[in-house]
């Protein structure tokens, strides 16, 4: 086999770069995915603010408001803040985690959108959010202390908030891949798979296996933050900052899957027989 030469290399780290480039490739007539990154990027511009200024300030008012109305937990929804269903998937509070989101959202939105158009894609966006925050607290409130007991381990006495855009992409990626199984996406924005190796139809589900593996052995670890409840108060010291720890939401990432393929077969897959697609 003859050496490759330098412009093959050349060649195939061009062809990559095009592969990589290609999942920001977001048609500007789609202000759907444009306006949910800038809502992305406004909430979590407030986040930077709010926390700067409880930590500058000692002042703690707009920190505490942002925990009660834009996070996720059995808490808020117990003190009747059901918005926070919602709200919480458009929440992001480090730079890594709206990065990582933002980049499957580009990847993802525009074809799915496509696909749905407008109404169903925020029908399958938001619905996908309230089965993610739902099923992120019905695990962390009550599965998982079960879960403790039945295996002799010790309880967890801190509250679970749960942020970020994860279970509505996954439900919306989930949707894409059970009516396109075949069609390919690349991993890491590098190595090309099938979509259906998201919901396991022909390769097991990559992600939804280490999601249900993770929940069973407490190896769960989505960006949602374990914390101490903060009081009322706005003093900075009620603040657990150093209290907080970010964990993969395997709960929510599953809930939002199960509403993805919840929705094809129930809306998507009659309308593809009917037009007689499949």
């Amino acid at each position: 086999m003859s050496p490759i030469s330098r412009q093959q290399t050349r060649g195939m780290a061009n062809n990559a770069l095009q592969r990589f480039s290609s999942n920001f490739s977001v048609d500007s007539s789609n202000k759907v995915v444009y306006s949910i990154v800038a809502i992305n990027i406004a909430v979590f511009a407030t986040w930077q603010y709010a926390e700067e200024n409880a930590k500058r300030f000692r002042d703690g008012r707009l920190y505490y408001f942002m925990y009660r109305n834009f996070t996720n937990s059995a808490q808020n929804l117990k003190e009747g803040r059901v918005w926070t269903l919602v709200t919480s998937a458009f929440s992001h509070k480090e730079w890594y985690h709206i990065i990582l989101n933002t980049m499957v959202l580009l990847s993802f939105g525009d074809p799915v959108w496509r696909m749905l158009g407008t109404r169903k894609f925020l029908a399958v966006y938001l619905g996908s959010a309230i089965s993610a925050s739902l099923s992120s607290i019905s695990y962390y409130a009550y599965l998982e202390p079960y879960l403790r007991r039945i295996q002799n381990k010790q309880k967890s006495n801190s509250i679970h908030y749960s942020m970020g855009a994860s279970g509505s992409l996954m439900g919306m990626t989930t949707a894409f891949a059970c009516v396109y199984p075949m069609s390919q996406y690349s991993l890491f924005f590098v190595i090309n798979m099938p979509a259906a190796a998201l919901i396991g139809k022909g390769p097991p589900s990559t992600y939804m296996v280490a999601d249900v593996f993770g929940l069973l052995c407490f190896f769960q670890r989505s960006l949602a933050f374990v914390m101490i409840a903060p009081s009322q108060s706005t003093e900075f010291a009620s603040y657990p900052f150093a209290d907080q720890t970010g964990r993969f939401d395997s709960a929510g990432h599953l809930g939002g899957g199960l509403f993805g393929a919840a929705y094809y077969f129930t809306r998507l897959r009659p309308l593809i027989r009917i037009m007689g697609r499949r």
